[in-house]
């Protein structure tokens, strides 16, 4: 099983340096989601790789996310029995409330919450922007289908098996009736 994982981690690596028309996946280019840009069979070919990849990407901010979260969640528990502590040093007498407590550790934290404020909305940043698009990606894969489903109509239905040559059709008039089916699908 190790060497399994050990051998997942490094196809992981290395995907990051696929590349789709000198557009390494590491650079997130836009162009690598147009399918009017660039060869078809380029995109089908970049497809599986780039779903690994960003999904692990977005997998990874996702456990970031969650290790920060707890580590927020036991440093102010720290600080609630250190302000609690405190609260019966300085006055014994006086039973503090919750609301005391949560005061005190605003006040004599502030510098801390703040930083630790920063780096969970950052960490929430790279989670939602590696979850769009991954998400993106996954949507490309369905117009994929969508635009190898256009082509082999066209080819059933001209019985020209070359119908699909380089030289015959450009990308972007396979993406103009590809859009044509979608408006069908949508009507």
């Amino acid at each position: 099983m190790n060497k399994i994982i050990e051998n997942l981690k490094t196809s992981y690596r290395s995907l990051a340096n696929f590349e789709l028309s000198d557009i390494k996946l590491q650079e997130a280019n836009s162009r690598l989601l147009d399918l009017s840009d660039l060869d078809l069979d380029q995109h089908i070919a970049m497809h599986s790789p780039a779903i690994a990849y960003y999904g692990s990407l977005y997998k990874q901010a996702a456990r970031n996310l969650r290790k920060l979260k707890h580590e927020y969640e036991k440093w102010e528990k720290k600080a609630y029995h250190q302000a609690r502590a405190n609260f019966k040093i300085d006055n014994p007498t006086h039973k503090p409330t919750l609301d005391d407590i949560k005061s005190q550790i605003v006040v004599d934290n502030e510098v801390e919450m703040g930083e630790f404020d920063e780096r969970i909305d950052q960490a929430q940043f790279y989670v939602d922007l590696l979850e769009i698009w991954f998400e993106a990606w996954k949507t490309k894969g369905f117009y994929i289908k969508l635009y190898a489903g256009v082509m082999d109509e066209e080819k059933f239905t001209s019985g020209d098996i070359n119908v699909y040559s380089k030289n015959d059709n450009s990308p972007v008039d396979l993406v103009d009736r590809v859009r044509e089916k979608v408006k069908k699908l949508n009507n």
